[in-house]
């Protein structure tokens, strides 16, 4: 089975185990198996970055683009993320650079209520 699936998230920390957990378990169920675990890392960024520098509700969402898959994180912050290069000392802002160099393409748009930041991974044939 194939389509689009969606899931709310809480605004807690447990809202990031939960979309890497959805993402992983849909992708697998879908027959994406080989980019589950880089789908689970970068859905994990984009998540942690709308929980630092956004605001809730949170949902995550998983298309099946019949080849790859495209999952969206939607906040209601309105600032678009740009990527930035850190020095090696410091401890955040890696994490756009993550999805930029995993991800076959990324991006974001803005919304009524906020931003939606996406990303695409192609899949081998199922």
């Amino acid at each position: 089975m194939s389509g689009t699936v969606r899931l709310e998230l809480p605004t807690e920390l447990d809202g990031l185990q939960d979309a890497r957990h959805f993402v992983t378990k849909q992708l697998c169920a879908w027959g994406y198996d080989a980019v589950a675990a880089d789908a689970a890392l970068l859905t994990s960024e984009l998540v942690t970055n709308a929980m630092r520098h956004a605001s809730p509700p949170y949902a995550v969402e998983v298309l099946d683009l019949h080849g790859g898959v495209l999952v969206t994180v939607e906040d209601s912050g309105h600032g678009l993320p740009e990527r930035r290069w850190p020095p090696p000392e410091a401890v955040s802002g890696r994490g756009l650079g993550i999805v930029d160099s995993i991800a076959a393409e990324w991006g974001a748009w803005p919304v009524d209520h906020g931003k939606v930041v996406w990303f695409r991974l192609a899949a081998a044939e199922r």
